[in-house]
């Protein structure tokens, strides 16, 4: 019987120094300190090789800042976030390993191998790379940012991630079109819809089209899609379906892709997907109904409204998500990121369940938690007008005193149910408050007299480094999907 064995992050370092071959510990887990967000890995090991095994880091956010090394291959460890800023090395490898997001960050490397490492979101930042091969990656989106690699191509490793990005494509979001429809547009009835979309779900072929209804009726605007393609891809394509209200029923796919296309309202309804891009579509109303999806890409959708109602998913990336508000009810999350959005104005959380909720760098006009219950949340260089906490349960609550992290009004009516508040530092820093107003519990704390005024709110708090991390529980299987199972066979 395989135990995991429970380690602290100084006994994770002494092991690193003594001898950087992990393999020789069996299966780990590195637990953090109470207040501990980040895992920092920052070791000079002058040209020697280290390899991570099987160890567990979903504890916190592991950094490798300015770590030089051999080689490292991170054997089947798991990760959430995982940064590799500075890092110099003349080979990493990937092997088995897993993670929530991987970033590279003015890395230095000769060789960068992924195997058959599983990633959701990879970015690149300003990595140096001699060489990639990525040709196993399994991603969903993949950054290229400012990657400096010769003689590297998008196509080398298209097959393995589903969407690969450069950097102007991923700042430039496109505004909401001004005219609904497309005098250009190819007309499809109800009737044929079903018939072309049953014949090949990737509607790109189509070009620009509008599904109209067959008939001037209310039931005739509903357009009900059950399709059943456990192992193909749903593209909507350039599609118009603003004359309808869209169901998926019992849809089955390993993934759906929104494209260009623009909608009224689309439910998910009772479908099952590996993973859903939103991608540059335009909706009214999105709700995801009773659906279990494995990974949600938020990208550059608009919409209105985005109803969770009671979706159960593992990572949802809202990211560059343009909404009015976004209600999650009764979601089963296990991980939400919210970390280069600023297109938020209210979030909802209601009664949702999340392992994990990461808002670093997210920029929202207001957050109620409502009674929902969120094992870890992190808040963390986010602008935020307005956080409300009413009956969260959490086992910890972060908010770091970072001079980028911006709240106007903190409003807290309970904290029975929260294990750890980790948040007193952020009113002590005697140049620069975080909060402008705050009310309840967090009142009692004597705030320090500033030696300068209170700033307005910034417009812009944008900032690519991360200097602090959740805590996250251990991962456990869940009822969703066996992870990374989404990814493969693309």
């Amino acid at each position: 019987m395989n135990v995991t064995r429970d380690i602290s992050f100084k006994e994770l370092w002494s092991e690193l120094v003594h001898d950087p071959d992990l393999r020789r510990l069996g299966s780990y887990r590195v637990v953090a300190d109470p207040e501990q967000t980040i895992f920092p890995i920052d070791i000079n090991f002058e040209g020697k090789d280290v390899h991570f095994g099987d160890g567990d880091f979903t504890d916190g956010f592991v950094a490798m800042s300015k770590t030089k090394a051999g080689t490292i291959n991170f054997g089947s460890s798991k990760f959430f976030d995982l940064y590799l800023d500075d890092l110099e090395a003349e080979q990493i490898s990937f092997e088995s390993a897993r993670a929530s997001r991987l970033y590279f960050d003015q890395a230095k490397l000769v060789e960068c191998r992924f195997d058959d490492f599983v990633a959701p979101e990879v970015y690149f930042d300003d990595a140096s790379i001699a060489h990639i091969t990525g040709d196993r990656l399994r991603a969903g989106t993949v950054f290229l940012e400012r990657l400096q690699s010769p003689g590297f191509r998008s196509s080398d490793m298209s097959d393995n991630a589903y969407r690969v990005i450069r950097a102007e494509e991923s700042t430039d979001i496109p505004e909401i079109s001004k005219e609904l429809t497309d005098p250009e547009a190819r007309i499809i009835s109800t009737r044929e819809f079903q018939q072309l979309i049953g014949e090949d779900a990737d509607l790109r072929r189509l070009g620009p089209y509008r599904v109209v209804p067959e008939f001037d009726s209310e039931d005739a605007r509903i357009l009900r899609i059950n399709l059943e393609l456990r192992d193909r891809i749903v593209n909507f394509g350039q599609g118009d379906f603003t004359e309808l209200k869209v169901q998926l029923a019992e849809t089955k796919a390993s993934l759906v892709d929104f494209a260009s296309s623009k909608f009224d309202t689309i439910d998910f309804a009772d479908a099952e997907i590996g993973d859903c891009f939103l991608a540059g579509s335009e909706l009214t109303e999105l709700s995801f109904g009773r659906a279990r999806i494995v990974n949600v890409f938020g990208e550059q959708c608009r919409a209105a409204v985005i109803r969770f109602e009671a979706l159960e998913c593992q990572q949802f990336n809202a990211n560059e998500i343009h909404a009015r508000q976004l209600q999650l009810r009764e979601a089963r999350i296990r991980e939400l990121y919210l970390s280069r959005g600023d297109g938020i104005e209210e979030i909802y959380f209601d009664n949702a369940e999340l392992q994990l909720l990461n808002l670093h760098e997210g920029s929202i006009r207001e957050v109620h938690f409502g009674e929902s219950t969120v094992q870890c949340a992190l808040i963390n260089k986010a602008h935020i007008r307005e956080l409300n906490i009413e009956n969260l349960r959490a086992d910890k609550l972060y908010i770091c005193n970072d001079g980028r992290n911006e709240i106007g009004k903190l409003k807290f009516e309970q904290i029975e149910g929260i294990g750890m508040i980790i948040l007193e530092r952020a009113f002590y820093d005697e140049t620069r408050r975080v909060f402008g107003d705050i009310e309840g519990y967090a009142s009692r704390i004597r705030l320090p007299e500033l030696h300068e005024p209170l700033p307005e709110m910034s417009e812009d708090i944008g900032d690519p480094e991360l200097d602090t991390r959740p805590i996250s529980e251990e991962r456990e299987e869940g009822d969703i999907r066996r992870e990374g199972e989404s990814l493969r066979g693309r």
